[in-house]
């Protein structure tokens, strides 16, 4: 047990040696401008895990060169990538947002639209119930005044007939 933990020790103390190592023969691929050797660094670098890496613009160089291509640190996978894959994927995610901000700002409307339709079913029933009302009301005056033409007593005496003409006054 206590071997396993010193040798797992030792390799966490050597795996910065072993990355400077990687870089300096990626820089030494570089100079001697050997894409193979360059590559073959590379992909030791791109199996790195991901940490604190306190010479990644050696890295990035050593990169692009090997594959051809700019590369750059992408934050959201922690790994090193070519940088249009990482920018193609950042558009993809703005894309995205935005089409969920649509939506939602769609939602939204339709949501203020059926409010609205509500409001108004609202005071459309309130306008039909009142026109009901004004027709009943009107009909109740005529039925009323009619009735006091031809029996004023027994009219007056009436509720209904009553309450109207404490409002509008007797018929002339």
């Amino acid at each position: 047990m206590m071997r396993m933990i010193a040798l797992l020790f030792a390799i966490a103390l050597m795996a910065p040696t072993a990355r400077a190592d990687t870089l300096g023969d990626c820089n030494a691929a570089i100079a001697a401008d050997d894409k193979v050797a360059a590559g073959k660094a590379a992909e030791v670098i791109l199996g790195y895990a991901p940490g604190r890496y306190t010479r990644s613009a050696e890295i990035l160089t050593c990169l692009s060169f090997a594959k051809g291509e700019p590369y750059a640190f992408d934050e959201t996978t922690f790994k090193f990538r070519p940088a249009s894959v990482i920018a193609n994927e950042a558009e993809k995610r703005a894309a995205a947002a935005a089409e969920r901000l649509r939506e939602y700002e769609d939602a939204q409307r339709q949501i203020r639209i059926a409010e609205e339709a509500a409001r108004q079913a609202e005071r459309d029933e309130k306008a039909r119930r009142e026109a009901k009302r004004a027709a009943v009301t009107v009909r109740l005056i005529d039925a009323c005044t009619e009735l006091y033409r031809t029996h004023p007593d027994e009219t007056i005496t009436n509720k209904l007939c009553f309450d109207v003409f404490l409002q509008i006054g007797l018929p002339e």
